[in-house]
Order: C-alpha cells, then structure tokens, then sequence
C-alpha cells in the first residue's frame, strides 16, 4: 500500500510536470514577489498586527495557496483540460468552500488540543503526589507527545476532505473521517511522516545549494527559496490527492466484491 501510493504519487508529479508549471506559474510569481521583492525596510517578516498591508499580505497569501492547493488537486485527481491552463486564478463557490473547512478544521483541532492539554494540566498535580514529581515531568513529556500526535492524526484523516471539494465531490470533515476509519496508520504515514520526510530532506539538500549559489553569485537568488517552497507544498498536495483516490478506489473494489 505505502509503495504503491509513493510510486503513484511520484508518476503523476513526473507525468504532470508541464501541465503543473503552466498552472503554478502565476502563483509562483506572485507569491515571490511578497516574499522577496517586497522592500525590506517594511519588515514584513517582522509582522505586525496594525500594519495594514502586512495583513493584506497574509490574506493574499493565504488565497493564493488555497488556488494551488485547488488546482493540484484538479490536475492531478482529474483528466486534462479540466483546469486552465493558468490555473485556477478566481474565487468560486468551490474556493469558498474549501477555505471555510479549513477553517473549520483549523478551530476544531486547536479545541481538540485545548481540551486534551486541558486534561494534562489537571492530571499533572494528581500524578505528582502520588508518584513524585520525577514520573509527573515523565508523564508531561510523554502527554505532549500524544497530544501533538493526535492532532496530526486528526489533521491527516479531515485533509482527503480537501481533494473531494477540489474535484467538486464534496465530502464534510466527519465524512472524511469516515472515510479514513479503516486506515488511520496508512493515511497518517503517506499524508503526514512521507511528505515530511521527504520536505526536510529536499529542503536541507536543496537549502544548502540555494545558500551556496547565493554566496557565489547573488544573494537574489534568494527567490529560489519560494520555488522549493511552492515545490515541496505541491509534493505534499500530491500525497493527500494519491491517498484519497487509494482510498476511493479500495472502497469501490470493497463495493463491487460485495455484489459478487
């Protein structure tokens, strides 16, 4: 299963390259420019809640990257030419309503987080006095781990809810979880542990050419970072596209044995 869906991940980033660069280009233009072109004395890395236009940046930003998010999807879920050449560059229903479950994922998890950190702070003093404070920091330790463990269960599981609003077969997030309930350790491996694997991988190794290229030629070549970026975001978009149609697909096959 985790091979196949790694194979079929790669082929299709390999078979749709071209069709992919087209549709990114716009974005990725856009997206270097804030990044890297705007002037520095604005400081907009150094975020500043009244500023206005750094908002204004984030929000742009944020649209952007649910259009990518989008037409990934589409090009690699669905046939050619059903997604501009450029991409997806305008908000429709279908955008609306991608952004609104990630927002309503993102609140869901913080309150999921909340809560169970809740339970932490409450346990902690319990646990001290019956077996000192020793196994209460233990307990603390290992509490955090399952807490940020949990969530990005959570995370992997609600994220196929977004190839389905891509490909304009919608499905909600408790759907979703529905969906994955018959493969939480799969969906966590090749949505969450491969992709980031593979970013922190491709981001040392190519972060040090980018740092040396920058060193010896110019220090402009700092753009090449929004490419590496915009690269691993679209590997990892891949992953969650290929897990959901592995999924849709041995649902079907489950369907049509059952018939037999």
């Amino acid at each position: 299963m985790y091979k196949e869906i790694f194979k079929r991940a790669l082929d299709l980033l390999l078979e749709k390259k071209n069709i992919l660069i087209k549709a990114l280009l716009i974005p990725f233009i856009i997206l270097t420019i804030i990044e890297n072109y705007y002037p520095s004395d604005m400081q907009i890395v150094n975020l500043n809640i009244n500023n206005g236009l750094s908002l204004f940046l984030i929000v742009i930003s944020f649209l952007i990257s649910v259009l990518v998010s989008i037409t990934v999807h589409r090009i690699l879920l669905l046939p050619e030419n059903q997604t501009p050449t450029f991409g997806i560059l305008t908000l429709s229903k279908r955008e609306f309503s991608f952004i609104l479950k990630v927002i309503y994922m993102t609140v869901f998890l913080i309150v999921f987080a909340l809560i169970l950190y809740g339970v932490l702070l409450l346990s902690k003093p319990i646990i001290e006095v019956l077996f000192g404070s020793l196994v209460s920091n233990i307990f603390a330790i290992i509490s955090v781990v399952v807490i940020a463990v949990s969530v990005l269960v959570l995370f992997s599981r609600m994220s196929l809810a977004f190839p389905t609003i891509a490909v304009d077969k919608p499905i909600g997030l408790y759907d979703s979880l529905a969906l994955t309930k018959n493969h939480k350790t799969l969906v966590f491996f090749t949505v969450i542990v491969i992709p980031l694997v593979l970013a922190t991988l491709l981001g040392f190794v190519y972060g040090l050419v980018i740092e040396f290229l920058m060193a010896l030629i110019s220090q402009k070549l700092s753009m090449l970072y929004s490419l590496l970026n915009i690269f691993i975001t679209v590997l990892v978009i891949a992953f969650i596209s290929v897990t959901y149609e592995y999924l849709i697909n041995n649902q079907a096959e489950k369907k049509e044995e059952k018939k037999v």
